[in-house]
């Protein structure tokens, strides 16, 4: 009967249960959030000490302070997208992060707030935050490597007190900006990768690979004679859509997939900030740290860029993503985690719009230039209509320059001579 406040699944919560006031089981090992929750409060989590991992669900827009202090055995954490502020000391004393992933939209991360993470290595400040409050790294011993992905203006920081050794990267553009911290930091280096190593399609003159560029608006570009196609990749109906995107420039946060015939692709990091991601597009950014966890959003199914047959490299294409441990053992193999390659992106498919068929399952796989990808089966090749349609080809690759055989425009089948 108590207006204010109820008691559910082992802890305080408001009445309306959008406010996590008190975790109750202090021997609990993990624990998930309930969904609807909005906002963790004050303490907590404050010291349960035993607690190794715990599920932060997607409605959750901001950790408050000291929301998790002390909690010595928790090893990593994902934040969800949709927090915009991380409260102060949130996470202090958690000895035993080893890593975090601090989401875009982040704006706020407040004082004391990984003070005392001795086993974080590395961490990865998005460019939506504006403010980091004092002491926030302070006893972070191990810390390394710092990416910070804002261009650094009208940004107040403070690094005060991080790893001795620590080296923050940043994008290339803004090193200027950042010059003012650099008493806190061994080095500041340039952070935009320099080369994406293609995936080469074994059998075929050109090959793929898939980038993603977390840190600045890029253009990507190859040796003089040789190719650059970039695509956006689109799931529906079971059915995997290349289209042919106009120009090599990438936007900041977004994902491409990437065809040519070059051994390398050099990433040109730009000064501009107003190019904005293909809407038809499920190719995302990932994290630049190797090894990290992603997560797919509920109703989303991950799949990564790979072989279909890794020791004979045949194959390439989209599939569910697998997640193993350290001793090489799956955890997930349904697509619902992965881990990250730095500067490759990943495809994040609604499971609905993923279906293979009948079954309505997650579709295991797209694989690159096998079969038609475009979903039309069985048409007739009759004369060229509908001219002002777009054209692909038989894989589904949207072009504007179709060379002779075999395209598709519109519902139909046509034959180039």
């Amino acid at each position: 009967n108590n207006p204010s406040y109820t008691v559910y699944q082992n802890a305080i919560f408001t009445k309306d249960r959008h406010t996590i006031i008190a975790f109750l089981n202090y021997e609990a090992t993990s624990y998930a959030i309930p969904e609807g929750v909005t906002y963790i409060g004050y303490d907590a989590f404050s010291h349960c000490s035993s607690l190794t991992s715990i599920t932060i669900p997607d409605g959750v827009t901001s950790i408050g302070a000291s929301a998790f202090s002390g909690c010595s055995s928790l090893t990593s954490i994902t934040i969800p997208e949709g927090v915009t502020s991380i409260g102060g000391s949130a996470f202090e004393g958690c000895s035993g992060l080893t890593s975090i992933n601090i989401p875009e939209g982040v704006t706020w991360i407040e004082w004391y707030a990984f003070k005392g993470c001795s086993s974080l290595t590395s961490i990865v400040i998005p460019g939506s935050v504006t403010s980091i409050g004092d002491f926030a790294f302070s006893g972070c011993s191990s810390l390394q490597n710092v990416y910070c992905l804002s261009t650094g203006k009208n940004t107040d920081f403070d690094f005060y007190g991080i790893g001795d050794n620590a080296i923050l990267y940043v994008p290339t553009h803004s090193i200027d900006e950042y010059s003012r911290w650099s008493k806190y930091f061994s080095q500041i280096l340039p952070g935009d990768p320099k080369q994406a190593t293609a995936v080469a399609n074994k059998g075929q003159a050109a090959h793929y690979t898939s980038f993603s560029n977390p840190y600045s608006d890029t253009e990507l570009t190859v040796e003089t004679g040789k190719t650059l196609t970039l695509y956006n990749v689109k799931v529906a109906d079971g059915k995997m859509v290349l289209t042919e995107r106009a120009g090599n420039k990438v936007a900041k946060g977004e994902g491409v997939l990437v065809r040519t015939d070059a051994a390398d692709i050099v990433v040109n990091p730009l000064a501009t900030t107003d190019l904005v991601p293909a809407e038809d597009n499920d190719l995302v950014a990932t994290s630049v740290l190797p090894g990290d966890t992603v997560y797919a959003k509920k109703g989303r199914v991950l799949y990564r860029l790979t072989y279909k047959n890794a020791s004979s490299e045949t194959g390439l294409g989209f599939y569910l993503g697998v997640l193993k441990d350290q001793e090489g053992n799956v955890v997930s193999a349904d697509g619902s985690a992965l881990p990250t390659t730095a500067f490759k992106a990943y495809l994040s498919v609604p499971a609905e719009a993923a279906s293979s068929g009948l079954d309505k399952a997650p579709a295991y796989g797209f694989e690159l230039g096998e079969g038609d990808a475009t979903g039309i089966d069985g048409l007739p090749i009759d004369g060229m209509k509908d001219a002002s349609l777009p054209v692909y080809d038989l894989s589904g690759r949207r072009t504007t320059a179709p060379g002779k055989g075999i395209i598709i425009r519109g519902d139909k089948k046509y034959l180039v001579k």
